[in-house]
């Protein structure tokens, strides 16, 4: 695995910080579990004091207990607020730029799996994981190790993303449902008797991601990652893999769709001229607000794609035009037809 030593925390001269304003479009269902589960009791009325209410609790427990209903699974609130935790975004990012780096012609890789598990053997068809594996072939077919330890080298996906003892450079914010829970989200009840909360295909979200002291390639490595400079949807949550089932309808349902969208990109004034630079190679214009440097419009969409081709320049074994959408939809599952 190719390591390096890690970018000084310390020292943010001649690095890119900034923004990343991010708006979000469900283009499918889409459920992450809140992690948070609930049981509804049908608790009888009792009139009387403490002690009649303690004996009827005591006589009907079993009863109480037959009557639980299971609650579907969650989403993420915070108190009204819907939201896809950044904790879940940032995961699927770099899981995705994990997957999508390739072995050079000598054997060496760029990234090691601090989110995905090396497989002992490939699954068969049927067994878990068996279409992530097929999916991200040949990446899932290596053995690579699990996330860069406390030493004093680390890949460029734990130098950006984290690793244990080294911090993270970039930091996801939650994206928030922009509209009512009402109207953008659906209890779902599918096959094998499960039930969810999922936000509706439709369902728009806001949110940011900001970042510290990348190199711009790096910076070119999170546009990737997210597909800002293409206009397709990575995956992220439950059931992405398969198609369900709804028990009701039998109609077949898709999870795990989301388009990611950068609305504006702004540049910390300390990198003013670093930030200049980059939009003159990519002969994208800068506004000024509130004394920074900020990307928008067709600016943004230039600096955006000249980002992505440092990072393909930078790092030629990333599989940049990868689309696992596609290769799900049209190869995995019409295999399964």
């Amino acid at each position: 695995m190719v390591q390096r030593t890690p970018t000084s925390r310390a020292s943010l001269l001649g690095l890119l910080s900034g923004s990343i304003k991010l708006l979000a479009e469900a283009k499918s269902y889409i459920h992450i579990w809140s992690g948070r589960p609930s049981m509804r009791l049908g608790l009888p009325s009792v009139r009387g004091g403490r002690e009649e209410l303690v004996r009827a609790i005591e006589q009907k427990a079993r009863e109480l207990a037959r009557g639980a209903v299971s609650e579907p699974a969650g989403l993420l609130s915070y108190g009204d607020r819907l939201a896809i935790p950044g904790s879940s975004l940032k995961g699927a990012v770099r899981s995705r730029l994990e997957l999508l780096f390739t072995p050079r012609p000598d054997g060496a890789i760029a990234s090691c799996f601090a989110v995905q598990k090396p497989l002992a053997a490939p699954p068969s068809k049927g067994q878990h994981g068996w279409r992530h594996y097929l999916l991200w072939a040949p990446a899932t077919e290596e053995a690579r190790p699990m996330a860069c330890g406390r030493g004093e080298q680390a890949c460029v996906i734990c130098d950006i993303f984290g690793a244990p003892g080294l911090a993270s450079r970039i930091f996801f914010g939650n994206l928030w449902l922009s509209g009512s829970r009402e109207e953008w989200t659906e209890e779902l009840p599918l096959d094998y008797g499960e039930r969810v909360m999922a936000f509706k295909p439709g369902a728009k979200f806001v949110g940011s991601l900001d970042f510290l002291g990348l190199r711009p390639e790096e910076l070119g490595l999170l546009v990737v990652g997210m597909r800002l400079h293409e206009d397709r949807p990575i995956l992220i949550g439950k059931n992405k893999y398969r198609i369900r089932k709804r028990a009701d309808t039998g109609r077949e349902i898709v999870f795990g769709r989301l388009s990611l969208e950068a609305d504006a990109i702004s540049f910390a004034p300390w990198c003013a001229e670093e930030a200049r630079e980059i939009a003159e190679e990519a002969r994208a214009r800068l506004g000024e607000r509130d004394g920074e440097l900020v990307a928008q419009g067709d600016g943004l969409r230039a600096l955006l794609a000249h980002l992505a081709s440092l990072a393909r320049q930078a790092f030629p074994d990333l599989r940049h035009d990868f689309d696992e959408v596609v290769r799900l939809e049209e190869e995995i599952w019409r295999g399964e037809a």
